[in-house]
């Protein structure tokens, strides 16, 4: 399954469309799919964006690199913020084109999270963009421009199921599963499960 998605991926990156959505449960590899990808496309990690909306999903996403690349929000990484010196005021405004050039793709991980408008700023800048995420997760909260978004999100362009063998151990993940396949839940308890 992996192999047909890093397939996939391959013939998008050489297409004429922007956009790519890899889907998957928690647990199916996606960082580590896309780690691999990146080496297939032949493009070097500077000229590679990982970025997440939140700091959080990007100390993970960076921890899971192991040193190869450091994510940054997505914000940091297309948006320049500056105070006002007169009215004290927060102003945000989208950096240029230019900035972000040496590009060749951005992978937006957690893809979930990113509303209508972020995704319309991000492929503004006319770079690839890797988006990955999980479909079982909510759609943002935000309504801004969300149509584009939802389409590419109720809709990837493949999606990985199997979960690998270290991850469905974890009971978090089997529960998971079992939610996603309509099945009866059991009742876990510090990582055992519990007949009733």
């Amino acid at each position: 399954m992996q192999q047909k998605a890093v397939e996939s991926i391959e013939k998008w990156f050489n297409k004429n469309v922007q956009t790519y959505f890899l889907a998957g449960y928690a647990g199916t590899g996606k960082t580590t799919l896309v780690n691999y990808v990146i080496d297939k496309l032949n493009i070097k990690l500077s000229e590679v964006a990982f970025a997440c909306y939140t700091g959080k999903a990007a100390l993970v996403v960076t921890q899971k690199a192991q040193g190869k690349y450091k994510a940054s929000t997505i914000h940091s990484l297309i948006y320049d913020t500056y105070v006002d010196k007169k009215t004290g005021d927060l102003t945000v405004n989208k950096k240029s084109k230019d900035t972000l050039s040496h590009l060749k793709l951005i992978v937006i991980d957690e893809a979930s999270m990113v509303d209508g408008q972020i995704m319309s700023d991000l492929k503004s800048f006319g770079i690839k963009i890797l988006f990955i995420g999980d479909t079982g997760q909510l759609p943002p909260v935000s309504q801004n421009k969300n149509e584009e978004f939802l389409q590419m999100f109720n809709n990837p362009d493949f999606t990985l199921t199997e979960i690998h063998r270290q991850a469905a151990e974890n009971p978090i993940i089997y529960l998971s599963m079992l939610a996603r396949l309509n099945k009866k839940l059991s009742l876990v308890l510090m990582g055992k499960t519990v007949k009733r």
